[in-house]
């Protein structure tokens, strides 16, 4: 698949050359592409016009680089658009989810959170102290052979629960009272 920003070149997305003035996008890369991006096959009318809180949305996935509850995006990407309220914040990702360009995490016991729907298959790591969900590039493979006998494996998720660096070292934000 081929794309365009303006004349460059990415990876399976299309992206208006035009970028709101003070938009804020740290650069593109597969992370902050969603923001303004749609993918080729989709039809134009169903990607929503470029705006800077779109674009500080992008942002705060590319900065973080894992999943976010609609609260953590409106605290990272607040800080760079003070106006940003947490009903633009839910509108644009449900618009980045229905357009594919974010996929919904769902933990057992937690609240949906977002991330970029450029991720390859992966699993999650939740910290029992600040709540916070890091992706877990690794899959340990095949579990086929763990299924009873006689049943058909047809996907997995795995989620490793313990303490992250942060709050290991006592910077986390359940270390800051957060």
């Amino acid at each position: 698949m081929r794309v365009r920003v303006g004349d460059a070149r990415l990876s399976g997305l299309q992206v208006p050359a035009a970028v709101p003035a003070g938009g804020g996008l740290s650069g593109y890369d597969e992370r902050t592409s969603i923001a303004l991006a749609v993918p080729l096959e989709r039809p134009c009318q169903t990607m929503q016009r470029p705006t800077r809180q779109r674009a500080a949305i992008a942002d705060a996935f590319a900065s973080q680089g894992r999943p976010l509850s609609p609260q953590e995006v409106l605290e990272i990407a607040g800080a760079a658009l003070p106006a940003l309220g947490i009903a633009t914040v839910y509108r644009n990702l449900k618009s980045m989810t229905e357009e594919g360009l974010l996929r919904v995490v769902t933990l057992p016991g937690g609240l949906p959170l977002y991330e970029p729907a450029t991720h390859d298959h992966h699993h999650h790591f939740q910290c029992n102290s600040c709540r916070r969900v890091f992706d877990i590039p690794a899959c340990p493979g095949d579990l086929k052979g763990m299924a009873p006998p006689g049943f058909l494996v047809e996907g997995h998720e795995i989620t490793l629960y313990g303490q992250c660096k942060d709050c290991l070292g006592g910077a986390g934000p359940a270390a800051q009272g957060r």
